[in-house]
């Protein structure tokens, strides 16, 4: 994902990871929990693309690697 995000910055979008599971801070640690196997995958995969067509313009040849 590292590899990813590091691409799609250097073309302009502002990507980043999900903010991390709260059971993970320091505060949260000792709490009880629920099974997270779903949320711990969505932790490792998903990605925060930026909202709005302002942004970027799909149409510019910078997004197209040649």
């Amino acid at each position: 994902m590292d590899i990813i995000l590091k691409k799609m910055n250097q073309f302009g979008f502002s990507s980043r990871p999900i903010c991390r599971l709260l059971n993970k801070l320091p505060m949260y640690k000792d709490y009880s929990r629920s099974d997270l196997t779903n949320a711990i995958n969505h932790e490792k995969n998903i990605i925060n693309l930026p909202s709005g067509s302002y942004h970027f313009n799909l149409n510019s040849e910078r997004y197209y690697e040649k």
